[in-house]
């Protein structure tokens, strides 16, 4: 193994592979030096997965031992190590909140918040203050302060269960 080591002190794995060729006439030499990181990470990520769905019947709440299910255990995986928002798609009933929970407890999120909001059941009016929060006496009906579902989640996750249903407008929003 070749490591190099960056300006600012970090040492990374590195494939050095060298090559002649003729370039305008003349023989030279080129080295190519790559970045193996990512192959480090993904080799720890490989070890994790095969201990975590060792019998790969069992994955948190989720169930089952398919090559299918056991895609998704590794997506949930690779969901939960990532700072990136994640798409989870399926009918309804088919686990998308259990899968969401799944990825945020494996995550270093797991100790805030995770707010699961069902956008089906939002009146358009309440939208906004459901969602942003609203102090008392904002609107008729505000007879105490709101925290909105995204203040809530702060720093957690917030989990949108049918977002589809809400309209466009709401959706831009």
């Amino acid at each position: 193994a070749v490591e190099a080591v960056k300006r600012d002190g970090t040492i990374l794995p590195v494939d050095v592979k060298g090559s002649n060729v003729t370039w305008q006439g003349c023989a030279a030499q080129v080295l190519t030096v790559r970045d193996m990181s990512w192959r480090t990470f993904f080799m720890k990520e490989k070890r994790t997965i095969d201990v975590v769905i060792e019998d790969g019947s069992r994955f948190g709440k989720l169930v089952g031992k398919s090559d299918m299910m056991k895609t998704v255990y590794e997506s949930i995986l690779r969901s939960a190590v990532s700072e990136a928002p994640v798409l989870i798609s399926g009918e309804t009933g088919s686990g998308k909140e259990v899968t969401a929970r799944t990825i945020f407890n494996m995550s270093e999120l797991y100790n805030n918040n995770f707010v699961p909001v069902n956008c089906a059941s939002i009146p358009e009016h309440l939208f906004e203050s459901l969602f942003f929060g609203h102090k008392k006496g904002a609107f008729t009906g505000a007879d105490k302060d709101h925290i909105g579902y995204l203040a809530q989640a702060e720093g957690g996750t917030l989990f949108l269960d049918e977002v589809g249903e809400l309209s466009i407008e709401m959706q831009a929003k």
